[in-house]
């Protein structure tokens, strides 16, 4: 046994363990100092069991050092950690088989790969870049199923890692032509770290797109929330001019009656009601953020001609976050408003809105008419624009959309926990 082909064993295994762990255990919360010490124990234990150990002591070690370490330190749930634990074996053991069938078949014979440094160097890097490739299947699989990723993204990624294959097979050539075991060795460890880096570079570049979609959603509701304190300015603005010249108008009335000019008077009352829907708060459910999303956006509907009814049933707080009610419920109205103004009958843009609370469930549906002849941006028919971020909002407090084409009809239903 060559003590350094093996410490580079245990330094690759240490690698891909936290690799591995960061995706897949709650650690976001735990201090750097102790996941370092977590990690140094796991070295320790795992640098012991490869150099003294056989294969089932060595096991036995590893998991119960990784228990243990967790009970002192992480205080992760003991069945996620499990699990985890498993998945991340079970696919090194299925790693070292397929690697003792892919070597053969390319010529390596089994007693090289077990008995001098290069085959087991061959062998090594062999088997951590194909555990690598399935740890990336099944972190790509625990995402896909935990909605945050889309499987297709990591398929770039696996091919670079399936070509290394071919280098590898270039390195056993040349050691079979009698070439420098040095180079073959520099080059297989350069080829690890190449693919290891790959993977790093691969979260570096989802991390930077998750808060890409961070910042958009938060100037989303940077914009929402300045639309609506412009609305209030602008309602106190007319309230305050309505104020100064109620005396007017009612000074005016009165001369009216007094000349017995009563159908005047009249027309001076309707002045007067006009100027009062102005201002008024066309929707007051008791629940200011919601209040202030749709009398906004009835404020926008009327000014493309369209109508909204309402059916509004909800108490007056809910724990939902501002921000997602802005999302949800601004965006949906947006394309609907949007939908509406293709329509080239105004009497036909009419938007039905229903947002009902049931104990800890909260309802809300819209649905309008669309145009089956307007395309998008994207020469597509009209769907519903932005609704990406509202399905993340959905999903994000436990909820469920679906979303509903039927007679020219666009609706979206969506529940919520509250």
């Amino acid at each position: 046994m060559n003590i350094y082909v093996e410490l580079i064993t245990v330094i690759t295994e240490i690698l891909l363990t936290c690799f591995f762990f960061y995706k897949c255990l709650p650690l976001t919360n735990i201090s750097y100092k102790r996941l370092i010490m977590y990690y140094a124990i796991y070295a320790l234990t795992l640098a012991i069991g490869t150099l003294f150990l056989s294969i089932i002591p060595r096991m036995t070690l590893i998991v119960g050092a990784l228990l243990i370490g967790n009970h002192l330190l992480l205080h992760i749930p003991y069945s996620k950690l499990v699990y985890t634990i498993i998945l991340f074996f079970t696919s090194a053991i299925i790693a070292d088989i397929l690697c003792a069938i892919i070597l053969p078949a390319i010529g390596m014979k089994y007693e090289m790969m077990v008995t001098t440094d290069t085959g087991r160097i061959l062998y090594n890097s062999c088997a951590k870049l194909i555990h690598l490739i399935l740890l990336i299947i099944i972190i790509s699989l625990i995402e896909v199923k935990n909605k945050n990723i889309f499987s297709i993204r990591i398929v770039p990624l696996i091919i670079c890692h399936i070509a290394s294959f071919f280098a590898f097979d270039v390195n056993y050539q040349y050691l079979a032509n009698g070439g420098s075991l040095t180079k073959i060795t520099i080059s297989s460890l350069c080829l690890l770290y190449i693919n290891i880096l790959l993977c790093i570079y691969f979260e570096y570049l989802r991390i930077s797109h998750e808060k890409h979609e961070k910042d958009v959603l938060i100037a989303q509701q940077l914009k929402m929330n300045n639309n609506f304190y412009t609305d209030m300015l602008s309602r106190q603005e007319e309230t305050r001019a309505l104020w100064h010249d109620i005396k007017k108008y009612t000074l005016a009335v009165e001369a009216l009656v007094a000349d017995n000019q009563i159908n005047k008077a009249r027309d001076e009352f309707h002045n007067i009601e006009s100027a009062y829907e102005k201002i008024k708060y066309t929707v007051d459910s008791g629940n200011p953020i919601i209040d202030g999303i749709l009398n906004h956006e009835i404020k926008l509907a009327k000014k493309n001609d369209a109508t909204i009814n309402l059916n509004i049933w909800i108490d007056k707080s809910f724990s939902i976050d501002a921000t997602d009610l802005y999302i949800i419920i601004g965006n949906t109205i947006d394309n609907a408003i949007e939908a509406c103004s293709n329509i080239e009958d105004t009497e036909k843009r009419i938007i039905n809105i229903s947002l009902t609370q049931k104990e800890h469930l909260l309802l809300y549906e819209i649905n309008n008419p669309y145009a089956t002849n307007v395309t998008t941006h994207f020469g597509k028919p009209f769907h519903g624009y932005g609704l990406t971020n509202v399905k993340k909002c959905v999903e994000r407090n436990n909820g469920t959309m679906t979303i509903d084409k039927t007679n020219d009809i666009f609706a979206v239903s969506i529940v919520l926990n509250v």
